[in-house]
This record gives C-alpha cells, sequence and structure tokens, in this order.
C-alpha cells in the first residue's frame, strides 16, 4: 500500500467520523428540545399536559353550572306548594 492511499483512507476515515459525529450532535440536540415520545404531533408530554389543562378547566365550568342549577332547582323546590306548607309547621 502506497503512502498516497493511506492517506487517502485515513481522510476517509476523518469525513466518515465527523459525518457521524455531525448526525449524533444533531440529534442529541433534537432529543434535548423534543423530549419524550414523539408522535408526530410534538412531544406527548405537552400533549398530556394540555389535555390535563383542558380537562380541569371544563370540570371547573361544570362545578360552577352545578352549583347554579343546584341553587335554581332548590329555589324552585322552596315555591312549591307543599313545601311552603311545611315551612310554615
Amino acid at each position: 500500500m502506497d503512502a498516497s492511499s493511506l492517506f487517502g483512507l485515513i481522510g476517509l476515515t476523518i469525513t466518515n467520523i465527523a459525518a457521524v459525529l455531525t448526525v449524533y450532535l444533531r440529534q442529541k440536540k433534537y432529543n434535548r428540545i423534543n423530549y419524550g415520545v414523539k408522535n408526530g404531533r410534538g412531544d406527548l408530554y405537552k400533549q398530556v399536559g394540555a389535555l390535563y389543562d383542558l380537562v380541569y378547566k371544563d370540570v371547573g365550568e361544570l362545578k360552577t353550572n352545578m352549583a347554579e342549577l343546584r341553587g335554581m332547582f332548590n329555589m324552585h323546590i322552596q315555591e312549591l306548594p307543599c313545601c311552603q306548607e311545611r315551612q310554615k309547621h
């Protein structure tokens, strides 16, 4: 093996190592930004967090609506004639 082919192989090896390191570093950077299970819609942890936020917001709205309905229901029950007679006794 002559010197020119030896230097060619060393250059090719260095180029391959540089390409592999570049791909590794880009993948590492991408994984640091997008940590978790990736499914095409972004980070799964962020999706689940957003879903929990929406659920808790909806549950809060449902609780306030139920409180309003309960108050209206109690008011209508108290207006019934049979309940008014019981309150007098």
